[in-house]
């Protein structure tokens, strides 16, 4: 700076920077001290004041899930995106970092649920901004059978806490874990074979039916040397009324998880449930299918079959 003549002033203009974090929160007074070439100083008066506090950030999240199931299996894995829209609603920008956590919960309650997903995020959000961060889950915690919501979770570096609305949040069905091999059975076609009633040529019975099916293996493993049970009911639910009046039969069906087969099976009756009496007979049939697991499933037809009575 140039010299100053005795009884002279200048007025100096000058930026001052003040790194991030270097003063301590509270209020703090300005002053400015001059010091000449011989190291003889001056200092004004005090000074306007300047107030230190922690960013203001007042944060709002929402979730959005995609590829998120009406229902799995406890323990399954999955592939779902939480797209969490998180909102700045504070005076300063939002710089440091944050953890999000995917919380499946039965009340919407985090702490009475188990964490999907908590990761750590580096962010940067202007104040009245809002940022779209996507966070995988990939698995879904061993959990009991039942309906649960999913909410997400913000933690701030400070121990500020928020959360998505339970009331809004989505809803996913918890199964039971299928580890082994399962199937879902369908029948596709029915062809019944008669024959004649032995003392009376205008009766017949049915002697043989043929189904048409197809099976899905909808487990975890491959499978084969399913057993399969023919049974007759009056009733079109399957319950203890319900006879069996063919099988088990044996077919090895190899069938890959997640696979389809498609195959024909045939049931030998040659026994008339009315015992030759003439009378119609008609009754809903299901096809039991026992895996190799022990697994049990069944499959139906929604049209009654005839089992005996008059020939044609």
């Amino acid at each position: 700076m140039a010299g100053l003549a005795d009884g002279a002033s200048k007025v100096i203009r000058f930026v001052i920077y003040i790194p991030p974090r270097r003063l301590a929160d509270g209020v703090d007074t300005l002053t400015a001290l001059a010091v000449d070439p011989t190291g003889v100083h001056s200092q004004s008066a005090p000074g306007p004041t300047l107030t230190v506090h922690p960013p203001i950030n007042v944060l709002s999240e929402t979730e959005t899930f995609v590829k998120l199931a009406d229902s799995t299996a406890t323990g399954a894995r999955v592939r779902v995106v939480d797209r969490v829209a998180i909102t700045n609603s504070g005076s300063d920008p939002l710089t440091d970092p944050i953890m999000i956590g995917i919380y499946i919960t039965p009340d919407g309650v985090p702490a009475d649920g188990a964490a999907m997903a908590n990761v750590r995020r580096k962010v940067t959000i202007g104040a009245g901004r809002t940022l779209l961060v996507p966070v995988a889950v990939t698995t879904v915690p061993p959990l009991g059978i039942g309906t649960y919501k999913l909410v997400t979770q913000l933690t701030e570096t400070d121990g500020t806490i928020t959360q998505t609305d339970p009331a809004s949040a989505p809803v996913i069905n918890v199964t039971v874990s299928i580890t082994g091999p399962h199937f879902s059975d369908t029948i596709l076609t029915v062809a019944p074979m008669y024959e004649a009633e032995p003392s009376d040529g205008t009766q017949e019975f049915l002697q043989s039916i043929e189904f048409k099916m197809s099976i899905k293996n909808t487990g975890s493993l491959d499978n084969g040397g399913e057993h399969f049970s023919l049974y007759a009911s009056t009733s079109p639910v399957f319950d203890s009324s319900a006879q069996r009046v063919g099988g088990p039969l044996p077919l090895p069906l190899v069938i890959g998880k997640g696979g389809v087969r498609s195959f024909f099976i045939d049931f030998n009756l040659g026994v008339d449930l009315n015992d030759f009496s003439g009378n119609e007979i008609d009754r809903y049939v299901f096809v039991q299918v026992t895996d190799s697991a022990g697994n049990v499933t069944i499959a139906s037809d929604a049209t009654p079959v005839k089992f005996a009575g008059l020939a044609g």
